[in-house]
């Protein structure tokens, strides 16, 4: 019985590999075993996504592992397109009226939970630490977003979390502009000003 299962599920996984192969060397229009920024956006645009160009090349670059190749393989196509899927059931889920919209669009949705984990380099510890006493009322709310959500899953955040992370984004790259001289000095105004906001210039 338990080899009949084992069975079964090694079908069901073959058959699921299978669905995608086919659907990957349809869009590899040329052939090259790889899928090129203009095949995934034909891709996304067949699947019934209407993404700006720039957002579809960001994209790209997210799960293109060729160090600027223009190459997307065949695993990390399916890793984007299920990961898509994913985030667009999540949206949905706060998107109660179907406008496409929240308090952000769909791409502003995915582009902000994204860079926010990317600008945010501080750990909750590390950030309480810096804090102190200080009644920073964003930092203190970065602190809650980092601790309830350590694993980072999409699904975890609530709509206000996805709000202030918008606003945490915002300013950081507003300040970055003071990046350099953040980092040769930790105790400029720039580096402390972004540091209250969870970013680190001394790590990057």
């Amino acid at each position: 019985m338990r080899s009949q299962r084992m069975l079964n599920r090694s079908s069901k996984i073959w058959s699921f590999l299978a669905a995608w192969r086919s659907l990957f060397d349809r869009f590899d229009e040329d052939r090259s075993g790889y899928i090129s920024l203009d095949e995934f956006s034909n891709a996304l645009t067949e699947f019934g996504y209407h993404l700006s160009p720039s957002f579809v090349a960001f994209l790209f670059k997210t799960y293109d592992k060729s160090k600027g190749g223009g190459n997307m393989s065949f695993d990390l196509f399916v890793q984007s397109c299920i990961s898509l899927k994913k985030m667009t059931d999540i949206f949905k889920g706060y998107d109660k009226d179907r406008d496409g919209y929240i308090m952000l669009s769909f791409e502003e949705f995915l582009t902000v939970q994204r860079e926010f984990n990317e600008l945010v380099n501080m750990t909750p510890e590390d950030l309480e630490a810096w804090l102190g006493e200080e009644s920073s009322q964003s930092g203190r709310q970065i602190i809650e977003i980092l601790k309830k959500n350590p694993k980072k899953d999409p699904e975890a955040y609530e709509e206000e979390d996805i709000a202030h992370m918008r606003k945490v984004v915002a300013y950081c790259k507003r300040h970055l502009a003071q990046e350099e001289r953040a980092k040769q000095d930790p105790e400029s105004k720039s580096a402390k000003s972004l540091k209250n906001w969870g970013h680190d210039p001394q790590k990057t």
